[in-house]
């Protein structure tokens, strides 16, 4: 049985960087792994690049499976993989090559359902730290925990604020099986987006002991700052069910106070978002008065209406951008035409 099972879904992915990824798992200096790479039914010729890698090295397993999904993909890893502990890693990133040499000699220290460690951001033209949380080893404690399940709702809520809001996503988590299966723990397939988020609210919630490790291990390639914009034809229902899941997170886990202040940040930034992916893009053909209607009627529905009634103006400016303070002062004034031309103008600058 592998110390480690590492869980890789492979889906319409640069060769050059799938290559980079499985070169940097199987050049572990810690050989007690076991690398599962997930076929998601790649179009390209992902698929043949995991079988050629399985056929050198015995560690790394490969699935093929219909297009089903990232989350189905990680599912399947989870039931397939035989390792003690278990992590995901993004088929276009990568991990330093003593990463799993390092956490194994925290979870043989340690005594924790799961450990959380920091990552990289990679530019094109530059890389970024990204630490989680303000100490370099630490147990998170239940205080210390409900702050990253705020971090992750919404950075700037948190006591304690990364460049990105990074905790949330799938990578960077070393889990012990038997935590994950002892509370049946899946990612949403219904999702389309925050899957992951979700994933992480339980987990934080739902574990006895998380040990924090400020090692910054995992590389995570950022692409183009344009993605935030580009065409998203069902972005209200993708932002919207992800949000519906997040609040169901805080009703069964009986949150309030700041979790829902978090909660409401995140929605109001939805709104921007969707105005972004949806109602700004040129390939969205709809009339300018239909897209006016449109940002109305997702405003005037919930939790986007509670969110733009219950976060003052001066609470959101205290933690956003100039621009967004400006946006969500028209949202609040239901100006929505002058919000949707501002949107506009500064998707184009």
């Amino acid at each position: 049985m592998p110390l480690i099972s590492i869980i890789v879904p492979v889906y319409n992915v640069s060769e050059d960087y799938l290559r980079q990824c499985i070169e940097s798992l199987v050049n572990q200096t810690l050989h007690d792994i076991e690398i599962i790479l997930v076929d998601d039914g790649t179009p390209d010729n992902g698929g043949i690049i995991c079988d050629q890698y399985a056929n050198k090295d015995k560690r790394i397993r490969v699935i093929h499976q219909e297009n089903q999904g990232v989350s189905a993909a990680r599912n399947h890893g989870i039931e397939a993989a035989t390792g003690e502990w278990i992590t995901f890693v993004d088929a276009d990133d990568w991990l330093e090559l003593n990463a799993c040499e390092i956490l194994k000699n925290n979870v043989l220290q340690e005594d924790s359902d799961f450990l959380i460690f920091a990552l990289k951001v990679n530019f094109p033209d530059r890389e970024m730290i990204n630490p989680f949380w303000n100490s370099d080893y630490e147990y998170l404690d239940k205080y210390a925990r409900e702050e990253l399940q705020i971090q992750l709702l919404y950075k700037t809520v948190s006591q304690f604020s990364p460049p990105y809001n990074m905790v949330g996503v799938a990578v960077c988590k070393l889990y012990k099986k038997d935590f994950l299966q002892t509370f049946n723990m899946k990612y949403n397939t219904n999702l389309s987006l925050s899957e992951d988020g979700v994933f992480v609210f339980q987990a934080l919630e739902n574990a006895n002991k998380i040990f924090y490790i400020n090692e910054f291990l995992y590389h995570y390639r950022k692409h183009s700052e344009s993605a935030t914009q580009s065409f998203r034809e069902n972005a209200e229902n993708d932002y919207g069910n992800g949000l519906k899941e997040l609040e169901r997170c805080l009703i069964n886990s009986g949150k309030s106070g700041k979790f829902y202040t978090a909660f409401y940040f995140r929605a109001i930034f939805n709104i921007f978002t969707i105005t972004n992916q949806f109602y700004c893009s040129s390939k969205n053909r709809n009339t300018y008065f239909e897209k006016i209607k449109g940002i109305r009627m997702l405003c005037n529905s919930e939790p986007y209406s509670s969110a733009i009634k219950k976060i003052s103006v001066i609470q959101y400016s205290e933690k956003s951008s100039f621009f967004r303070s400006i946006g969500f002062f028209l949202l609040k004034l239901r100006v929505y035409s002058i919000f949707y031309f501002i949107s506009l103008l500064k998707n184009k600058l």
